[in-house]
């Protein structure tokens, strides 16, 4: 039902930061589907595999791909659904010849987990996602809401720039990491991460903010980008 959830939405809308559906195949035991072609990578393994050196233009094309990866998510909310799983995994980059990001062609991808807002779903699909990049309400299976996407795209940002998970690493234990996030003491910003702008870094703890109502909404965050890119 979810597969085809989400091949019915990817059928119907169009958005350069959005995966593409080519075509899908319905069968009895499973769905086919062919996505378009994205040359790149997603951005966790920008993190792992890209040495990064911190120039203006580099940190500049990040925060651009921030922009419009915020801008096909708001695009997903205003078409009254909700992701769920948005993570580095999630979001994929484009390089150029010289191996800079080319901001425009960001796109999020994999829409399996995606509900409509409001959807009346079980207890246990609320939890459904990826633990390290879950908000606290889906942790705690409460009724969710656009801002539990806005928290995952804060985590996002969060690791990419500081390339690290803020709640914990591969050898922590998912039981630690719920813990960490439920708690909301959110480790504070160094290293790499001091080459971007205070007003990124502000923005990316605004939006992991531990009450949802605390969280910017996506097109505030899109707004935010957009003028945080101009003045970097």
């Amino acid at each position: 039902t979810r597969l085809r959830n989400e091949a019915d939405f990817l059928n119907k809308i169009s958005h350069s930061n959005i995966v593409d559906l080519l075509r899908h195949y319905h069968f009895s035991k499973a769905t086919l589907f062919l996505l378009e072609y994205i040359d790149g990578c997603s951005s966790i393994e920008f993190i792992k595999n890209k040495s990064l050196n911190h120039t203006p233009q580099n940190i500049k094309n990040i925060i651009g791909a921030f922009f419009y990866i915020s801008n096909g998510l708001e695009f997903v909310h205003t078409n009254k659904k909700i992701h769920r799983d948005i993570k580095p995994a999630n979001l994929m980059f484009v390089f150029d010849k010289q191996d800079k990001i080319i901001s425009s062609k960001s796109k999020i991808i994999d829409f399996t987990t995606m509900i409509d807002y409001g959807e009346d779903i079980s207890l246990e699909d609320r939890a459904v996602g990826t633990v390290n990049f879950m908000s606290p309400e889906q942790i705690k299976r409460k009724e969710l809401a656009y801002s539990t996407d806005i928290f995952s795209l804060g985590t996002s940002f969060y690791t990419i720039i500081q390339r690290a998970h803020p709640f914990g690493g591969i050898n922590t234990s998912n039981k630690t990491i719920k813990e960490r996030i439920l708690r909301g003491k959110i480790p504070p910003f160094k290293g790499c991460a001091m080459f971007y702008p205070k007003e990124l870094r502000y923005l990316i703890l605004d939006m992991m903010a531990l009450n949802p109502k605390n969280r910017p909404s996506a097109s505030y965050v899109t707004s935010a980008l957009q003028s945080i890119y101009e003045t970097s």
